[in-house]
């Protein structure tokens, strides 16, 4: 228990009133407002719970999450729709910036569990919504496959943008809905749906399990073993060890926090439906087993991974993942450790480009060698992600580079060299152009390509 006993005040509110949405949760999903006086909508009822929680957990910080809502709000009803995505994005992705700013300027070194973390999910809500508006007034065309599914060109009240942007669900640690799916779960009456609680329960089970790893191991590995004398003295092999051993551990903790808040949202009636999956946050079985890191980047933090694409990939004109990726590293925070860990992915997921298209097919040919090739791309995959998340972890550089250094940059040369080494994938030609031929013009249909495949890897 000594895990839980260590933890600051601040922190134990925190999760403690984050458990605590769980029977609120499973009562709110037998809740109907039309049995109820016209005040007490599903919508009000929510928004009301959700300020409660930031109220209990921040006091007066909740203030900042309060601010960000009324600019969102004021944004909605002054700026041309035709541009409210990119304004909205570039007002509230600036305000937790200042509020990164701030933080590093002031309270240099706190890492400890705050407010920022339910800005950045109000900021991935408030700009997402903005984007759906900003999309209606494009033509279908140029419009992207997830971007016409989030086209929205009705007016969006007072109460719901409120809701939407306060709900219990969600507030503290996600997972983060897009508006249309908050939007159709909260219009729906009890009697409609049965939350699927067998899915919340395995659900919370995980969550319960990746805290059970956190109380028991914690204490033994803590990710600073990584540059305790004895550690940096060792071979390389007993590092490695370490380093993914603490790796782990650390990675139970963001399980116990996202699959209890997944859990929380299925209890209260999201993903009601067997093959519903829109409260996805992590599947730590397939990060385990993961043999690249686009397969890591599509089952760790979906729920950010997919407002990252929405937002920001799909609309940048060039160099898509660098850019994404340096997003993604300011909106964490300033520490250098959040550079340290992110600028690389982008790299890598060059590396994995050419693995996957140019060594990849060589390994195919019987069941044995798909499985050496798995084997192998498993090891060098997990080798890689430990090494390039003790930046997320460590977030200062000289912890860092002990523990980097200690392995010789090794993963870094051995990307750097397959990427030399290994030729360009040859691309196939577009065909979506038309061709006049004995003066007929023929059109030929594009192959269809994943842009959430040209981020991940």
């Amino acid at each position: 228990m000594e895990t839980l006993t260590s933890l600051p005040v601040s922190t134990v509110i925190i999760l403690g009133t984050h458990l605590g949405t769980l029977p609120v949760a499973h009562w709110f999903s037998r809740y109907n407002s039309s049995e109820k006086s016209l005040w007490l909508s599903k919508h009000r009822v929510a928004a009301l719970l959700g300020l409660a929680t930031i109220l209990i957990c921040y006091q007066w910080s909740a203030l900042q999450l309060i601010l960000q809502w009324l600019i969102s709000y004021t944004l909605l009803h002054t700026v041309p729709k035709h541009q409210l995505g990119k304004i909205s994005f570039v007002i509230l992705y600036g305000h937790v910036i200042v509020v990164n700013a701030f933080k590093f300027i002031y309270k240099y070194g706190d890492i400890s569990l705050d407010y920022t973390g339910s800005m950045m999910l109000g900021t991935m809500r408030l700009t997402s919504l903005a984007f759906s508006i900003q999309d209606s007034t494009k033509p279908e065309e140029k419009l992207t496959e997830l971007q016409k599914q989030r086209v929205m060109k009705q007016d969006i009240t007072l109460e719901k943008h409120f809701c939407y942007c306060f709900s219990f669900i969600g507030i503290l640690f996600g997972p983060f809905i897009f508006y249309e799916d908050h939007e159709k779960y909260m219009n729906k009456k009890s009697s409609e749906f049965d939350a699927n609680n067998y899915k919340a329960t395995l659900t919370l089970l995980q969550g319960v399990l990746a805290l059970i790893i956190v109380i028991v191991a914690l204490p033994h590995y803590p990710v600073e073993k990584n540059f305790d004398p004895e550690v940096l003295a060792s071979g390389v092999l007993y590092k490695h060890w370490i380093l993914y051993i603490t790796m782990f551990i650390a990675k139970c903790r963001y399980y116990f926090a996202w699959l209890t808040a997944q859990a929380a949202a299925i209890y209260a009636g999201y993903d009601a439906e067997e093959d519903s999956n829109i409260t996805a946050t992590v599947n730590p079985l397939k990060i385990e087993l993961t043999t690249s890191l686009k397969q890591f980047i599509d089952n760790w933090n979906m729920f950010t991974a997919k407002w990252l694409r929405y937002t920001c990939f799909e609309r940048l004109p060039s160099h898509k993942a660098l850019v994404t990726f340096v997003v993604s590293a300011l909106w964490h925070g300033f520490l250098p450790g959040y550079m340290i860990m992110f600028v690389p992915l982008a790299f890598y997921t060059a590396v994995g480009q050419k693995l996957h298209k140019v060594v990849r097919p060589k390994f195919q040919s019987s069941d044995a060698m798909r499985t050496l090739y798995a084997l192998v791309t498993w090891v060098g995959a997990a080798v890689t992600i430990c090494f390039n998340g003790t930046g997320f972890q460590l977030l200062f550089t000289d912890k860092i580079w002990l523990v980097q250094s200690g392995l010789y940059f090794y993963p870094h040369i051995i990307a750097l060299l397959l990427f030399v080494v290994l030729p360009r994938p040859v691309r196939k030609p577009d065909t979506s152009k038309k061709v006049t031929i004995n003066g007929a013009k023929h059109s030929h249909q594009p192959e269809k390509i994943s842009t959430h495949t040209n981020m991940s890897n």
